[in-house]
């Protein structure tokens, strides 16, 4: 029995090459996160001071606030993974020294690298002005235009990363529906999306690269629908695996050390280990909120909301 085939694989053996490219010339970051704060004896993180140095815990809670302000503005969680590509790689160069001093420099860092990439990633744009009311007027429209300018000089224009979830995309192109029905490849994307979405906010995860991310989020996937249980199922996996390593579509060292694919398999696991079953989960999805920024014509029963009621800023307080 040989190993599916598609069509246009070839188009799509090339485009993944082309983003491994990407991530191993351009868009490879190393970890330069402090280890987070200790829990206090009631379990909640201390709170830093604007001038203490960032941490793990303060650029959690930053990637969950411009999760939520995405989720207002009903954009795509995948420009969350952009922003904090810019975030990350920048506070990891020569330039990026000086924010990872000081918190409020890095919620600055944080909400320029959101600005940007929606304006560079959305079909819809928010001012500069806009993120003033966000911040609640913490930082101006020259704050963010001045960051902007040191951001991009320090990410050398490099502002187009392959994202963990492209990946992901391209992969499940190599898997023909003859062999994985459609209804499974969806959920199967689900699933993916649920453990990619972790992993942005997963400071562990920030050096690792956005292929090997996708490729155990659907491996993980792969288990959860219990494709391991057929003889089908099983063979559908194997090739795919083999596909990907003989075509080399992930890095190398994957396959031959466990330290690499191994734990972060077992940090995306727990993103989909809570559900109960896919169906609930795939039911349980937010219906996602208009943004007040889009079009009239856009924001339907929904209109009346303005940036004085999007979620509550972590900006103008403490972490």
């Amino acid at each position: 029995m040989a190993c599916f085939g598609n069509n246009n694989e070839d188009d799509i053996v090339d485009t993944i090459r082309a983003m491994r490219i990407q991530e191993e010339k351009s868009y490879l970051c190393r970890n330069c996160y402090h280890q987070s704060t200790p829990l206090s004896p009631s379990g909640v993180a201390a709170a830093c001071s604007p001038h203490e140095a960032v941490t793990t815990q303060t650029r959690n809670v930053l990637c969950d606030w411009a999760n939520k302000i995405i989720d207002f503005c009903s954009l795509d969680r995948e420009t969350v993974e952009i922003a904090m590509s810019y975030v990350d790689r920048f506070a990891a160069s020569a330039k990026g020294k000086e924010v990872l001093q000081k918190s409020d420099r890095f919620q600055l860092l944080v909400v320029t690298a959101l600005y940007v990439a929606i304006k560079v990633h959305e079909t819809v744009a928010i001012s500069t002005s806009q993120f003033e009311k966000i911040s609640r007027n913490t930082f101006t429209s020259q704050d963010l235009e001045s960051m902007e300018r040191i951001l991009l000089e320090g990410l050398e224009w490099k502002l187009h990363p392959p994202t963990s979830l492209g990946f992901v995309r391209s992969y499940m192109e190599l898997v023909p529906s003859l062999k994985m029905s459609q209804a499974m490849k969806d959920t199967a994307f689900i699933l993916c999306k649920v453990q990619t979405e972790l992993a942005v906010r997963d400071s562990a995860l920030v050096s690792a690269r956005a292929s090997t991310i996708a490729f155990a989020s659907l491996l993980n996937a792969f288990e959860a629908l219990g494709m391991s249980d057929s003889a089908s199922g099983s063979f559908t996996v194997h090739c795919f695996v083999s596909k990907v390593a003989n075509l080399s579509l992930v890095n190398k060292a994957v396959f031959y050390d466990q330290q690499i694919l191994a734990p972060v398999q077992a940090r995306l696991h727990q993103a989909i280990a809570k559900q109960t079953s896919v169906p609930a989960f795939m039911d349980a999805s937010p219906a996602p909120q208009p943004c007040p920024m889009t079009p009239p014509s856009k924001q339907g029963a929904h209109s009346h909301k303005t940036f004085e009621n999007t979620p509550r800023s972590i900006i103008g307080r403490s972490l």
